[in-house]
C-alpha cells in the first residue's frame, strides 16, 4: 500500500468506490491526498488499467479477474479483507416509507423469497441476474463470488434494533463522518436517523 503514494488512481469519486479507497488508505497510514485521483467510473477503471492505461484502479468484477490475468496485474487488496466497509443496503425515502409502509415491507419479503429461490436454482438464477444486468452468467457467478449476501436471520443480525443497533449503524455514522468531511454533505446523518430495522424485524 506504501507504493500507492503518488500514484494516480481510477476511482468513481463521491461514490462507494472513493469510500472504500480513503479507508483502505486510513488503515495503512495514507491518506487520500497522498494519491491523484482521477475520476472514472469503477467500470472504465478496470477497462483502463487492463488496457495499461492506469497505475490502479479502484474497480469490481469482472475487471478483477481480468487485470489479474494480465501478465503484470494483481489485486492489491479487495473488501474480502475489509468485510465491513461495504454493505449493500435499500434505502427508501421517508415520505415513501410514511405513506407506503406495506409496500416497503412486501418488497423485503419478495427479496427474500428470491434469495431463497435463487439458492435452490443457481443455475437459473445466474441467467435471470445475466439477462437484467447484460452480463453473462460467468460474469454474474464472478460477481457474486466476491461479495456475501445475508439470509434474513443474518440481516437482522446486522441491522438489529432501535435499542440494540447492529454494526450497520457504526458503518452509516463512518460514512458520513467522512462524506461530510469531503464536502460532499452539509450535515453528518444521525444512523438512528437513517436505519429503520422495523421493517425487516417484521419479516
Amino acid at each position: 500500500m506504501a507504493d500507492l503514494k503518488g500514484k494516480t488512481v481510477g476511482v468513481n469519486q463521491g461514490s462507494v468506490s472513493e469510500w472504500f479507497l480513503a479507508q483502505v488508505l486510513e488503515k495503512n497510514g495514507l491518506h487520500l491526498s497522498d494519491v491523484r485521483e482521477q475520476n472514472m467510473t469503477s467500470g472504465a477503471a478496470g477497462a483502463a488499467f487492463v488496457a495499461s492505461k492506469l497505475d490502479v484502479a479502484v474497480t469490481w468484477e469482472p475487471w478483477l479477474s481480468k487485470a489479474k490475468a494480465r501478465t503484470d496485474g494483481h489485486v492489491l487488496v479487495s473488501s474480502k479483507q475489509y468485510l465491513d466497509l461495504i454493505m449493500d443496503s435499500f434505502a427508501f425515502r421517508k415520505d415513501f416509507i410514511q405513506k407506503y409502509p406495506d409496500t416497503v415491507k412486501d418488497f423485503m419479503k419478495a427479496y427474500y423469497d428470491a434469495f431463497t429461490w435463487m439458492q435452490a436454482n443457481q443455475t437459473e438464477a445466474l441467467k435471470v441476474i445475466g439477462d437484467a444486468v447484460q452480463e453473462s452468467p460467468s460474469d454474474v457467478s464472478a460477481d457474486l463470488s466476491t461479495m456475501t449476501l445475508f439470509d434474513l436471520s443474518t440481516g437482522k443480525q446486522v441491522i438489529g434494533t432501535s435499542s440494540s443497533h447492529g454494526k450497520i449503524y457504526d458503518n452509516v455514522k463512518a460514512a458520513a463522518d467522512f462524506w461530510k468531511a469531503q464536502g460532499k454533505i452539509d450535515t453528518a446523518v444521525n444512523p438512528s436517523d437513517a436505519v429503520d430495522p422495523s421493517f425487516i424485524n417484521s419479516l
